[in-house]
C-alpha cells in the first residue's frame, strides 16, 4: 500500500459538539458536510469509497455508544475535531477523541489528527493546557483557527476558500507514503525469520572454526600490541629528534614559552587546561598532561581526588600533542600561578620515555624546606613499600632549579614525579590512547594509593 489515500474504502471521522451545532443553527453540520464534499472532490472519491462518520451517523437509537463510537473510529483513517468549550467538557467527544489517538498509532502515524477552533477555549491560550491530555495534544498538533468564519454563510466564498485550504492539508497527510501494519508485521516476521536463520548458520560456522579463530585473535591482538608499542617509539624519537632540530630556548620545546604557544595553538580546540583550588597544603600539576605525556592526566587528578588543589595542562590535538611541550621552568600560566601560588608544596607529575618500570624522584632538596623534604622522604618510602622501584632523577631533569614549576609554591621547594613509559603501560589498558587510559589496571591504584598515603596519611578504615 502506498499511502492511506490508496485504501478502497477510505472513512474519517468528523468529532463536535451537538450543542454547538444547534447553538449555531446547524452550522456545524453544514461544515461537515462542505468538509466531506471538498474532501471527496480532492481525493477523487465517490460516496461509495469515502465517508465521513459523525456521532449522528454512528449512533442509532438505544445503540451503546462506547462500543459503537469504538467501531467507528478503528474504521477511519484520519480525524477532524471541532474544537470549542462544548466539545472539551463533552464525554462523547473525549472518548472520540482519545480513540482516535489510539487507532493512529496503530496506523503507525502521528499526524492524522486536525484540529479545528471553531469557539475560544480560554485553557488553550494558557498553561492550563498542560494538565489536560486532550487540550496539551490539540495545541501539540497546530491546531488551524476557524472562529472568524464561525458566522459566515457556509456558502460564502470566505467559508469555502477557507474549508479547501483545510482539505488539502488532510489530503496531503494521506497521500504521504505509508505501510500497512499488516505490511509491517508481514515484514517483521519475514525479517525475524531471516535472522534466525543467519543466526543459526552463524553458530554452526562458530563451532567449526573455534579454535582456529581464537589463534587468530590471539595472533592478530599481538601483533597489534607490537605495532602499538613500535609506532609509539618511533614518534618519540621523531618528536626528541624534532624537538632537538628546533634550537629555540629550551632547545627541546617547539615554544619557548605559554605566549608563544598562544600565537599557534588554541586553548579548548588544541589544548585544554583544568584547576581546581582547595584548602591544601599540596597542590598536584601535570604540566603535560593528554596527549604530550600520556597518562600523567590522569594520575594527578586521581593523586588529587577531592582534597588537594589540582593543575592539567593536556594536550588534545588528534596527533602532534609533543608540540605543546614546554618545559617546567619555562611554564608561566596565570591559572597555574594561582593555583601553586595558594599551596605551600606543589608535587609536579610528569612522563619519561624509558621502558624500565620506574619512578625518578626529584624536586628542590633544601635543607630548610622541611615540609617538602618530609614529603619526599615519604613519597619515597611509601611507593617502595607498593613495590615501586625509586631513582634518582637523570641528568638534568633534576627539577631543582628555582624556576621549576615544583620549587614555586610558598615554600620554595617542592616534589617531581617522573614515571617512566614502562611503569605507565603497566597502569592502563593502553597508555597511547584516550580510550586505552579510561580503563586503569592495578599499578595505577596501587601508586595513586601510594602518593596520597605519604602526602595525607594511610587511610582510615570505615567504620
Amino acid at each position: 500500500m502506498s499511502s492511506l489515500a490508496d485504501l478502497p474504502n477510505l472513512v474519517g471521522f468528523f468529532s463536535y459538539s451537538r450543542n454547538d451545532d444547534e447553538g449555531d443553527d446547524g452550522a456545524v453540520s453544514a461544515l461537515a458536510n462542505r468538509i466531506y464534499r471538498e474532501l471527496r472532490s480532492q481525493l477523487g472519491r465517490t460516496e461509495r469509497t469515502f465517508k465521513l462518520w459523525r456521532d449522528k451517523d454512528a449512533l442509532a437509537a438505544g445503540d451503546h455508544w462506547k462500543g459503537k463510537l469504538k467501531a467507528s473510529v478503528s474504521e477511519s483513517v484520519f480525524f477532524i475535531l471541532i474544537v470549542s468549550p462544548s466539545a472539551v467538557n463533552s464525554n462523547f467527544c473525549r472518548f472520540e477523541f482519545d480513540s482516535f489517538v489510539e487507532r493512529e498509532k496503530e496506523l503507525g502515524r502521528d499526524d492524522l489528527v486536525f484540529p479545528v477552533l471553531y469557539v475560544s477555549v480560554p485553557e488553550l491560550e494558557d498553561n492550563r493546557k498542560e494538565a489536560d491530555p486532550v487540550l496539551s495534544t490539540i495545541a501539540n498538533r497546530q491546531y488551524v483557527d476557524w472562529r472568524h468564519i464561525r458566522h459566515r454563510d457556509v456558502n460564502s466564498s470566505e467559508v469555502k476558500l477557507t474549508v479547501e485550504q483545510f482539505c488539502s492539508i488532510i489530503s496531503k497527510k494521506l497521500r504521504a507514503p505509508w505501510t500497512s501494519p499488516e505490511e509491517i508485521a508481514a515484514q517483521r516476521l519475514a525479517d525475524e525469520q531471516r535472522r534466525n536463520q543467519e543466526a543459526k548458520t552463524k553458530r554452526r560456522e562458530e563451532q567449526e572454526h573455534q579454535r582456529v579463530e581464537r589463534e587468530k585473535q590471539a595472533e592478530e591482538e599481538r601483533l597489534r600490541k607490537h605495532a602499538e608499542r613500535a609506532e609509539q617509539k618511533r614518534q618519540e624519537k621523531e618528536e626528541r629528534e624534532r624537538r632537538e632540530r628546533q634550537g629555540d630556548v629550551s632547545m627541546t620545546d617547539q615554544y619557548g614559552s605559554f605566549e608563544m604557544m598562544l600565537q599557534h595553538e588554541t586553548e579548548e580546540v588544541d589544548f585544554r587546561i583544568r584547576k581546581n583550588i582547595r584548602s591544601s597544603m599540596v597542590a598536584v600539576v601535570a604540566p603535560h598532561g593528554g596527549g604530550i605525556e600520556p597518562g600523567t592526566s590522569e594520575i594527578a587528578e586521581a593523586i588529587a581526588g577531592d582534597d588537594l588543589s589540582l593543575y592539567i595542562f593536556e594536550g588534545i590535538k588528534s596527533s602532534d600533542n609533543g608540540v605543546l611541550h614546554i618545559t617546567s621552568t619555562n611554564f608561566y600560566e596565570g591559572r597555574c600561578d594561582k593555583v601553586i601560588g595558594s599551596c605551600s608544596v606543589v608535587t609536579t607529575v610528569h612522563g619519561e620515555n624509558g621502558e624500565n618500570s620506574v619512578v625518578f624522584l626529584g624536586g628542590k632538596n633544601d635543607k630548610n624546606a622541611t615540609e617538602a623534604n618530609r614529603l619526599r622522604a615519604a613519597i619515597e618510602g611509601s611507593l617502595k613499600n607498593h613495590g615501586f622501584t625509586v631513582s634518582q632523577p637523570r641528568d638534568g631533569h633534576e627539577g631543582s632549579h628555582q624556576n621549576n614549576l615544583c620549587n614555586r609554591g610558598k615554600s620554595d621547594a617542592g616534589i617531581q614525579l617522573e614515571l617512566s613509559m614502562g611503569l605507565r603501560r603497566t597502569m592502563f589498558e593502553n597508555v597511547g590512547t584516550r580510550a586505552g587510559r579510561k580503563a586503569k589496571k592495578p599499578p595505577f591504584h596501587d601508586f595513586v594509593a601510594a602518593i596520597r598515603e605519604a602526602l595525607m596519611g594511610p587511610a582510615k578504615p570505615a567504620t
